[in-house]
């Protein structure tokens, strides 16, 4: 089985009706990864939820394999530990967890978007409060 081609950084996927669907480099990892499962002989159904390794997750969310543990022991990413204590997540909740990220930050974008067409761009994101501002009369 060959590889997704990669263009720049992305690939493209042709569902069975003729749609075309561009991929970003993390959704590439994950058709790839799910391919190697299917290369591997392990079946990968609707009912098959495999448990990767962090490094995996960590490639498809595009962060580092520590950042992927910070999430687990945060308590956002369920995981399990196999053998001598390695950790493994499910499949579906990466792709659950990047979902809700990249979701939240759609919305944030979309805010911050807003507010500066509102002139109200004084918003300390990281305080957690609105900074003082003046609206012109």
């Amino acid at each position: 089985m060959s590889p997704l081609p990669i263009e720049d950084g992305y690939g493209l996927f042709v569902d069975t009706d003729g749609t075309r669907v561009t991929l970003d480099k993390r959704a590439c990892g994950a058709v790839r990864m799910t391919l190697g499962v299917i290369e591997g002989g392990k079946s990968c159904t609707s009912d098959d939820d495999p448990l990767i390794s962090t490094g995996a997750a960590a490639e498809m969310l595009g962060v580092s394999r520590r950042t992927v543990t910070r999430i687990m022991d945060a308590g956002d990413l369920p995981f399990v530990r196999e053998g001598k204590g390695h950790r493994r997540v499910r499949l579906s909740e990466v792709l659950r967890y990047k979902d809700k990220s990249d979701r939240r930050s759609e919305v944030l974008s979309e805010l911050r978007g807003y507010l500066h067409d509102e002139g109200l761009e004084d918003i300390d994101f990281d305080g957690g409060h609105l900074a003082e501002y003046r609206q012109e009369d």
